[in-house]
């Protein structure tokens, strides 16, 4: 496609069409980081010969193209008012594509990587999210993030995880500011560096948007004790707690076969999404909602989640077909749980304010797989979780039974084919 003269020229060798014939065709703008879509259909009325076209440069047309394109600067008449914002400017209509990221380049300019420790007070995965050629890259048009023990990386041996010292440096990108842990970390007596890297990708300060409709195909990861994550989380201050527990979940799935918690299968045939607004796990219960694909784990192939945001509503589907949904205005639902901070909050909150995208996958946690303490099923055989979430050395426990747990490393990957986010 190329520009002259004010109009965009579209020309395809080697197409035969026939007069009366219907063309559809769709066409997708980017402008200062907004998206615009529209969807056309057209009836060939007159096939012109060739030598009635008239050439300008390497570029063909019709002749002649001396007339400037007529640009419609209103509102078109089918079009509804949107309540979306995007990056803090409304947007015009409703079902605008507003983002679309299809990673059939390695341009990631809406994405940064976080680089970092993780904190104690968040979910306290037991790995460190970095950027590396190894453990995140695109392939086929598809974005890949990978966790790896950090003993198959040429710098780090068991030595190092027991008692080294690892410093991002000017690496870093902490998300509370001045917080030292989550730069440099010292192996010492049990409390080991991080066994594993893990990717964490997020549009934080370059894209963010407040209601629409968030489309993703993805595969999530196999393998025991790893998850997978995409998030929509709140633009806080950099002197906000680490641990801004507000956030939608679009997906959560944990990695494992087949992951036992009481009588409920909790591992990979289980897709996790909704609010959660406390750091009290069992408080987020109620506003979380999932759905099992019996013998089925949802990494065995690609799916497409959404998350529909509102005003009023939060609907979540997978392939099409809803699972679940609940009021997006969660005060009054939050008090009476005895969530502090909700007595703060808007009448219409707390997802009232512009939120980013975050992708990762990650390994372990002392909050992720809270009440498993029972077994994992995988056929036959039994086998307990190796760590204890109140243990301060939790971490060791996991790193000391990866010679149980790295075997079923599958697939240790969260594969993203593309996302799409429409206004609404």
């Amino acid at each position: 496609m190329r520009s002259h003269n004010g109009l965009w020229v579209y020309e395809k060798e080697n197409f035969d069409v026939t007069a009366n014939e219907s063309i559809e065709y769709w066409l997708s703008v980017e402008y200062f980081n907004l998206g615009y879509y529209m969807n056309k259909v057209v009836r060939v009325q007159d096939i012109m010969p060739e030598a009635e076209l008239k050439t300008f440069g390497d570029m063909t047309t019709t002749a002649p193209l001396t007339t400037p394109v007529s640009i419609q600067t209103t509102k078109p008449a089918d079009c509804e008012a949107s309540v979306t914002t995007v990056n803090g400017k409304s947007v015009g209509c409703k079902n605008s594509i507003i983002f679309n990221e299809d990673f059939n380049s390695d341009n990631l300019k809406h994405w940064s990587f976080d680089t970092r420790f993780s904190d104690s007070a968040a979910d306290a995965e037991f790995n460190v999210y970095e950027k590396r050629n190894e453990t995140s890259y695109i392939r086929d048009g598809i974005l890949v993030l990978k966790s790896e023990l950090m003993t198959k990386l040429n710098t780090f041996d068991d030595t190092r995880i027991r008692i080294g010292n690892y410093n991002l440096q000017e690496r870093c990108t902490p998300i509370l500011t001045g917080n030292e842990r989550e730069c440099e970390r010292q192996g010492s007596f049990g409390y080991i560096l991080p066994p594993v890297t893990s990717s964490y990708l997020t549009t934080r300060n370059k894209f963010s948007f407040m209601y629409g409709k968030v489309q993703i195909r993805c595969r999530v990861a196999r393998g025991d004790w790893l998850y997978s994550q995409i998030l929509l989380q709140p633009i806080v201050s950099e002197t906000t707690s680490l641990n801004s527990s507000r956030h939608l979940k679009i997906l959560f799935v944990r990695g494992n076969e087949n992951l036992v918690d009481g009588q409920d299968n909790v591992g990979g045939s289980r897709v996790y999404g909704g609010a959660v607004l406390s750091k009290n796990v069992k408080n987020n219960e109620k506003w979380l909602k999932s759905k099992e694909f019996p013998n089925d784990h949802l990494g065995n192939e690609f799916h497409v989640y959404e998350l529909l945001w509102t005003p009023s509503q939060i609907s979540l589907s997978i392939d099409g077909k809803s699972y679940g949904s609940l009021q997006s205005t969660l005060r009054e639902s939050a008090i009476e749980a005895k969530i502090k901070s909700a007595v703060n909050w808007a009448n219409n909150g707390p997802f009232d304010k512009e939120h980013f995208l975050s992708i990762m996958v990650a390994a372990g946690s002392v909050k992720n797989f809270y009440s498993i303490n029972s077994s994992m099923v995988n056929g036959a055989e039994q086998k307990e979780k190796p760590w204890s979430d109140t243990d301060p050395r939790a971490e060791y426990s996991f790193y000391l039974a990866r010679d149980k747990w790295y075997p079923t490393w599958i697939k240790p990957t969260l594969e993203v084919d593309y996302i799409k986010i429409f206004s609404v």
